[in-house]
């Protein structure tokens, strides 16, 4: 008779009753069930649990509910369908996520043609059947072969296990405790559910920390909501949703974009941010080591995971992480450009110019309403007659256009530029030696800016002056 195996998963049990385990970076008290609510409430959010989950959260897990999670966990992992229309191989179970478990690999059946779904699973089954889910969800899936297994308890695994338990163990999916990894210890439901959580978490939606918060893909407002707060401003957003921004805080300034009350969109060059374990203190090179990494040019590298894109932007003279963008696959943004677009752009210019400035640990600097209009017409002026320079069709220089304004000033500076979107913007000034000193001006005290529009791109001006 066949072993069955199942899916794949994130998760580390602990049997001992008064130790924890940890499941990828978290770690619960075992034994307990305070802990597991935030995670089934995640996991309800998101789409993993069943609803046929009605089992008590201490009981065991059977086979079938752990594969229905597992398939769920597929789905979303690859946005393939979680049911299968063929007719079931088994005497005993007729559902199309089990069916469609079994077609993927995901889980086996029994020779006499039995599912046996109200079955227990271990943990080295529940081990293979991570792995099993893993191989269905990346064709490209791959493992080294000469890993080793080192728990106390190592001949008891299973020889179909060892390969799974190997891979699960070096990326810290899965880990024993106390020397022992327990192959043969039933899994109860709220581990299971736990661990699939942590699974989504590392696999599909990588979540993006800002100070003591984090964030992924697909979260809803509402859990954006109790953690970070209400918004210090809330903009509109190109792909018809909005935008959260918290900016009076620059140690932990985040915009968190929604569509449909998800989140699709993450930026963040605060210096408390952090994603896959990449921060301030990390380089571009440190960020292009990592396997799914695409270096674009010197000062980006890319992260592509399954439906979710992370751009890392690099300071081009310290060579460490400045920016985070991360973004859903699946946004596609409106051509339909209106007043609130390019106001939103200014904003989200400025939040960045501040934020950079409070890391450099410059004071910050005040928007000032002369400075802005002066920005602008610049900005009309180069959009009007397609040109980007400093001096206008008129022959009139950044300084000339301050006097006649009429504004006192000690010093002054102009930053320029055509871009597509902010993070454009600012990564530009931030690469030239010539801008970026203006942005970091110890000096100055007051900004303008002045944004706009030809086609897809955005004429932009950026004045700085100390004031008398």
């Amino acid at each position: 008779m066949k072993k069955i195996l199942g899916l794949l998963l994130s998760l580390s049990l602990l049997v001992s009753p008064c130790s924890f385990y940890t499941i990828g970076t978290q770690q619960i008290f075992a034994n307990t069930s305070d802990w597991s609510s935030e995670f089934f409430a995640r996991g309800e959010e998101v789409g993993l649990i069943p609803s046929s989950l009605s089992q008590s959260k201490k009981s065991y897990i059977t086979r079938k509910n752990f594969s229905e999670i597992a398939i769920n966990f597929y789905s979303l992992y690859t946005g393939n369908p979680a049911v299968s229309i063929n007719i079931s191989p088994f005497m005993d179970e007729k559902s199309p996520k089990i069916v469609k478990a079994y077609e993927l690999g995901i889980v086996n059946g029994y020779d006499d043609k039995t599912f046996k779904p109200n079955d227990y699973i271990t943990r080295e089954q529940m081990a293979v059947m991570i792995f099993n889910t893993l191989k269905a969800c990346n064709d490209n899936f791959d493992i080294e072969t000469d890993l080793k297994i080192d728990f106390s308890d190592s001949s008891e695994i299973s020889e179909y296990a060892e390969n799974a338990i190997k891979y699960l163990e070096k990326e810290k999916i899965l880990s024993g405790i106390g020397g022992n990894f327990s192959p043969n210890e039933k899994v109860t439901v709220e581990q299971a559910v736990c661990a699939f959580v942590n699974a989504y978490n590392l696999f599909v939606g990588k979540s993006f920390k800002i100070g003591k918060n984090d964030v992924i893909i697909n979260e809803g407002k509402e859990s954006v909501s109790s953690k970070f707060g209400t918004p210090d401003r809330i903009d509109p957003t190109e792909y018809s949703g909005e935008k959260f921004v918290y900016n009076s805080n620059p140690e932990n300034f985040i915009i968190i974009g929604f569509k449909d009350n998800k989140v699709v969109e993450m930026i963040s060059n605060a210096p408390t941010m952090e994603y896959y374990g990449y921060n301030i203190n990390s380089t571009i090179n440190d960020c292009s080591l990592n396997s799914i990494a695409k270096v674009i040019s010197p000062t980006l590298v890319t992260f592509v995971d399954n439906k979710v894109t992370a751009y890392m932007y690099g300071d081009k003279f310290d060579k460490k992480i400045d920016l985070i963008q991360i973004k859903s696959n699946s946004l596609n943004p409106s051509s339909v450009i209106s007043d609130d677009t390019i106001s939103v752009l200014k904003n989200e210019i400025a939040d960045l110019i501040m934020v950079k400035r409070y890391k450099e640990k410059l004071n910050p600097i005040t928007k000032n309403e002369i400075l802005s209009g002066i920005s602008q017409e610049h900005s009309d002026n180069m959009q009007l007659n397609n040109y980007t320079d400093y001096t206008n069709s008129d022959g009139l220089t950044p300084f000339i256009r301050l006097s006649d304004s009429g504004i006192n000033y000690n010093s002054a500076g102009e930053i320029i530029c055509t871009s597509k979107d902010s993070i454009g913007a600012y990564t530009y000034f931030m690469d030239s030696l010539g801008t970026r000193s203006v942005i970091l001006n110890p000096e100055y005290s007051d900004y303008g800016i002045g944004v706009s529009r030809k086609g897809l791109n955005y004429y932009i001006t950026v004045d700085f002056i100390e004031k008398i």
